[in-house]
């Protein structure tokens, strides 16, 4: 209590009626700081028929319409490695509390309590894809799977992206190679040109590229492609490459600084022209900053 009377904020992850029976309840923390702001950060919000529920990640990214939205021409849908189900819900609280701390005005802030559901938030990412399908007995047919924006294995076995999404990227794509790759004649030179065409044939347009891209190394597509600005890219499926990458050395995406440099984390994916310093370092051990709180005016 004595940490609130000068916080701007206090964020915790209870389930809700959690801080009301340790007694330090939303309507404690606003009498002895009405300026404060208290942001929980729950698996399905304060109130609802889910709200006292045990939920993880894969909970609420099955609640979201993820499961809803096929991600490649087989109509496969594949869970994500990466926790997006909890990160979402971590970046709108993130978003909710600098907007409620900064909201002073004259310095006479209403403290509030923020009440941000995990859920809810990756729901709102996910319904922005998933609601557009209903009705659609085949939700393959919605066109937000094409042929030519997928993952390709090159002769050597190493993936690689393309997304050759607008029309000039295809035509370029198909005139450039087409010397080289007598696949591209099953196209009837223009037949897909347009964008509508190329995703109504997603599948026989995915098997050609398929065939072309195993006809050839990562390095000579490397170049290939790059050489003709093909929207591309390298696909790291090794932890190590994110550390190699030239972009991300040259845009210092995971500087070594910290106490532990051998534990590399990406710095805040944004930088600041007025020089904000963005590196975040490990968290801290359990009780490492006991002694300061203790000694907190």
């Amino acid at each position: 209590m004595r940490l609130t009377a000068t916080a701007d904020a206090v964020v915790e992850s209870f389930r809700p009626g959690v801080l009301n029976r340790l007694g330090v309840g939303f309507d404690v923390l606003h009498a002895a700081n009405p300026r404060l702001v208290l942001c929980s950060l729950t698996g399905y919000g304060q109130t609802g028929p889910y709200a006292a529920k045990p939920g993880h990640e894969l909970n609420f990214l099955g609640l979201s319409g993820f499961f809803a939205v096929p991600g490649r021409v087989d109509g496969s849908i594949t869970r994500p490695g990466v926790r997006v189900g909890d990160m979402a819900g971590a970046m709108h609280a993130a978003l909710a509390l600098t907007a409620a701390v900064a909201a002073d005005g004259d310095g006479d802030r209403e403290g509030q309590h923020i009440d941000v559901s995990l859920s809810e938030s990756i729901t709102a990412w996910c319904s922005l894809f998933a609601l557009p399908l209903r009705g659609l007995d085949d939700p393959l047919t919605a066109g937000l799977v094409q042929g030519d924006n997928d993952l390709f294995t090159t002769a050597d076995g190493r993936l690689l992206s393309l997304a050759t999404f607008e029309d000039k990227f295809w035509i370029r794509l198909r005139t450039e190679l087409a010397a080289e790759f007598p696949e591209f004649t099953e196209l009837a030179d223009d037949a897909y040109d347009r964008r509508g065409d190329r995703t109504a044939a997603k599948r026989k347009v995915n098997a050609l590229l398929n065939r072309v891209f195993a006809a050839r190394d990562h390095h000579w597509w490397h170049k290939r492609l790059t050489d003709m600005d093909a929207p591309w890219a390298p696909v790291h499926a090794r932890p190590d490459d994110l550390l190699t990458d030239p972009h991300a050395i040259a845009r210092d995406l995971f500087p070594c600084e910290g106490d532990d440099p051998t534990t590399p984390q990406a710095r805040f994916p944004v930088t600041f022209g007025a020089g904000l310093h963005t590196f975040r370092r490990p968290a801290p051990d359990l009780g490492e900053h006991n002694q300061e709180l203790t000694q907190h005016p």
